[in-house]
Parts: structure tokens; C-alpha cells; sequence
């Protein structure tokens, strides 16, 4: 009988060894080798991006409220033309100034537009040129080949364009895991950290914050 007893529990031992053999001996879960990211809700939600363009946008609020003198002072000369003789020296006169005031006008508008659009377009690169040193030392630092681009932001069912859209987008499904939009926000934010402002605290891919700015959740379509 003891005997019998001894070898049910060798045997038992044996089996339980060669559990643990096998569990010790099979590989860990792969890491996800790809990842997608939101640039559009990046840009949206980026302080020193919005910072930027703010101060663009006092800029060209600053320059129309400019223009908006010299044309009054357009209206005026063209309104004391009307008042005077057809032909006369002091109409001609008038006219003249009045015509060189509105070219310079004309010039001005496309000089500021032109150089507007130069700063808006130099901060759109210096932010994606941020972007995509963030995403490659991310992606060193966990093993990621390839990121694709996607938009989060649910379609509005009544606009026929934002369908259409979002119909022919390249992701039609993806796990809430391979998003790391808001950890590569997250480590653009923590590089340029505000007086009294903490550091956030360190996110997992697929983790966003609840505000009202940001894309709708994952779903399948």
C-alpha cells in the first residue's frame, strides 16, 4: 500500500514538474510591432502648438484692424472726389492719391497674407518635425516598426463628405493597445514643462484623456 501511495505521488510531482517546465518554457506574448496615431487630435491638443498659432492669429488680427484705418481713410478721399468739378486739378489731384492709397492697400493685404501663411506654414513643420522625433524615440524605446496614421474623430452622419471619408479611411479597425497618440502628446508636453506645472504621469498606449477635443473611441466598421 505504500508502495502504491509513493509512486501516486511521484507520479503526481512528475506531471506538476513538467507543468511548470512547459509553462516556464513557452514565450511570452508578443509586443505589437505596430502602432497608429492621431496627428490631427497631436496638433489640436499640443499647448505650444496652440500657443503658436495664437500669437499668428493676434498678428492678422492686428494687421486687418490696420487696414481697416487706411481704408477709412480711402472712403473719405474718394468721398471728397465726388464732391468736387469733373476735370478740375484739385478732383485730379484726389483721384491720384486716392488710386495710389488703394494699390498700396492691394500690396500690403498680400505681403501680410503671404508671410502669414509662410509662419503658419514654418509652425506646422517645426511641430511635425517634433512629432516625429517623439514617435522614433517611443518606437526605439518599445520595439515599434511602423506607426500609421489615423484620425480617432467620430464622422457626423448628416455631412455626406465627413462619411464618404471616413468610409475610405486606410484603418478600418484597431485595438485600443497600438494607439499611442496620447503617450507621444505626453512626451511632447513633458519636454516643455510650464512654472508650477507637474509633469503628467506616465500613460499607456490606447489611453486618452475624457475631454471634449478628442476623437471618439475605437470601433469596428
Amino acid at each position: 500500500m505504500k508502495q502504491l501511495v509513493s509512486a501516486v505521488v511521484l507520479a503526481a510531482l512528475m506531471a506538476a514538474g513538467s507543468a511548470l517546465t512547459a509553462q516556464a518554457q513557452a514565450p511570452a506574448a508578443a509586443r505589437p510591432t505596430v502602432a497608429i496615431i492621431d496627428l490631427s487630435y497631436i496638433f489640436k491638443n499640443y499647448s505650444k502648438f496652440n500657443e503658436m498659432t495664437a500669437n499668428i492669429k493676434r498678428q492678422v488680427e492686428g494687421a486687418d484692424a490696420q487696414l481697416k484705418g487706411k481704408q477709412e481713410e480711402l472712403k473719405k478721399v474718394a468721398q471728397q472726389v465726388e464732391g468736387m468739378p469733373l476735370g478740375s486739378p484739385e478732383r485730379n489731384q484726389l483721384e491720384e492719391q486716392a488710386t495710389k492709397m488703394q494699390a498700396d492697400i492691394q500690396v500690403e493685404v498680400a505681403t501680410q497674407r503671404k508671410d502669414f501663411l509662410r509662419q503658419e506654414a514654418a509652425i506646422y513643420y517645426n511641430i511635425y518635425q517634433e512629432v516625429q522625433e517623439a514617435i522614433k524615440a517611443y518606437c526605439e524605446r518599445n520595439g515599434i516598426l511602423l506607426v500609421m496614421r489615423f484620425n480617432g474623430d467620430q464622422p457626423d452622419a448628416n455631412n455626406p463628405q465627413e462619411v464618404m471619408q471616413d468610409l475610405n479611411k486606410a484603418v478600418v479597425y484597431y485595438n485600443r493597445a497600438i494607439d499611442i497618440t496620447f503617450p507621444i502628446k505626453e512626451m511632447l508636453e513633458a519636454n516643455r514643462p510650464t512654472a508650477g506645472q507637474q509633469r503628467p504621469a506616465a500613460t499607456q498606449p490606447g489611453v486618452r484623456p475624457r475631454t471634449g477635443t478628442a476623437p471618439g473611441a475605437p470601433r469596428t466598421k
